[in-house]
């Protein structure tokens, strides 16, 4: 082990951390399954301020910047329409 630890130049500590955090599922996955479903009814247009308030409207409360981050990692991203 702390040879592969060396060679990959990673703690042992951090190494473990990661093996541990590789059994817990996802803090965020189920938030982003409903904003890939509403991405989908909207044909994608729906930004982050706009999928916030979607979201405010079902009475999921969470951070504007919450919203935003979780769309960057699943790439539910809304295309930039340009006149």
């Amino acid at each position: 082990m702390s040879v592969m630890c060396t060679f990959f130049a990673v703690s042992r500590s951090g190494y473990y951390d990661f093996v541990h955090r590789l059994d817990r599922p996802e803090k965020d996955a189920g938030l982003a399954e409903m904003i890939a479903e509403q991405r989908k009814c909207s044909f994608g247009t729906y930004g982050y301020r706009r999928m916030w308030l979607w979201l405010k409207s079902q009475n999921i409360c969470r951070n504007p910047k919450t919203v935003l981050r979780i769309m960057k990692k699943y790439g539910l991203l809304s295309e930039i329409r340009r006149p």
